[in-house]
């Protein structure tokens, strides 16, 4: 790939704190330092820390709600002179709708919750240079013109050694792992109650590692952390679940972990799915969104039917049961399909023709 390194790009986010949308974000601005000027637009907090620590430049955003920031003559001006915004968060696309007089604009669609309907993608399609959909499923709810939206998966770093291989004729104990930050979406009491039928059932050792964070300022997500909290309280036989703040970085966890587990009713993409499997670990998940166009062999994963405990509770004892049947090189091999190689150059591809 060439191209002009005094290109300057500009990926901006609303959200401060690391999920799987804004962790890929932080990837891809690392991968993109190879080959153009990368500055990142997001609010103050655990994202703006992880990219400063990393040397990619930061304007700090600020905002008077959620999805509105502040932008005065003096911002806009600063940030028009950048050759190519691309908005990882729809919700900005308003407020830097004025920039597209000046710049190129790119903007993701993550999710159904992201609305590209036939009325108004005719008003995105005026704002817009480019959309680029996660998956296919994403792409077929968007109704922007062909020409203007592409399939650009999302993608994980490789990792360089996988540590123990975990697979034996018999195990002592089964290790499952969850990562999610803690909303009612991501599934977590699903989890729990799949996890309580599990119990009358299993007599071997189960252990849950859950790791997750919460969204800052936001009081629904707070209680249903302090739900997710009690419920674990529930006295179970042979489960043991150790509870783990979120961190940066998981591999650690990841090569701790048998089987790992995405308890989410819905799932856009997935992160954690593509970095279980780069890691060699096979995945439960929703059979929806990413995840349903991820896992496509029995051997690296299963899916459940989403929403639904009484088939997640199915799906992780089949899992464990017929460990063996899961296959560590085919569950790597098909991690590496979504490594973030592949999306910096799709996404380079993309600025190179925008500004051709």
């Amino acid at each position: 790939m060439k191209m002009n390194k005094n290109i300057k790009i500009l990926l901006a986010t609303n959200f401060s704190e690391i999920g799987g949308g804004e962790k890929n974000l932080f990837y891809l601005a690392m991968s993109l330092t190879e080959f153009c000027n990368v500055t990142v637009y997001c609010p103050k907090g655990a994202l703006s820390n992880l990219l400063i620590q990393s040397k990619i430049p930061v304007i700090e955003a600020k905002f008077s709600s959620k999805y509105i920031p502040i932008l005065n003559i003096k911002e806009l001006r600063k940030l028009s002179g950048f050759d190519i915004i691309h908005l990882y968060s729809y919700s900005l696309l308003i407020t830097f709708s004025i920039l597209s007089f000046f710049n190129k604009i790119v903007v993701h669609h993550h999710g159904p919750w992201e609305s590209f309907s036939k009325k108004r993608s005719r008003f995105i399609n005026l704002l817009i240079n480019k959309c680029i959909c996660i998956t296919d499923d994403i792409y077929k709810l968007n109704y922007l013109p062909e020409t203007k939206k592409i399939i650009i998966p999302l993608g994980s770093p490789i990792v360089s050694r996988v540590e123990n291989d975990n697979k034996s004729i018999k195990k002592e104990e089964f290790t499952l792992l969850c990562i999610a930050r803690y909303q009612r979406i991501k599934g977590q009491d699903l989890l729990i109650d799949a996890l309580k039928i599990l119990d009358k059932i299993i007599t071997t050792p189960v252990r849950l590692i859950l790791i997750g964070n919460l969204s800052i300022n936001n009081l629904e997500d707070s209680k249903y952390r302090d739900e997710i909290l009690e419920t674990i309280k529930y006295n179970f036989k042979n489960i043991n679940i150790q509870i783990e703040d979120y961190k940066t970085n998981l591999s650690k966890y990841y090569n701790l972990a048998d089987i790992v587990v995405v308890p989410s009713r819905y799932e856009s993409f997935s992160m954690v799915t593509i970095e279980a499997l780069t890691h060699g670990r096979p995945v439960v998940a929703p059979n929806s969104g990413g995840p349903k166009f991820i896992i496509n062999s029995n051997n690296i994963g299963l899916l459940f039917e989403a929403g639904c405990c009484i088939d997640l509770y199915n799906k992780i004892y089949e899992a464990i049961i017929n460990y063996n049947v899961f296959n560590k090189t085919n569950c790597i091999n098909r991690g590496l399909n979504f490594n973030i190689n592949n999306q910096c150059r799709s996404t380079v591809k993309l600025y190179e023709d925008l500004i051709k």
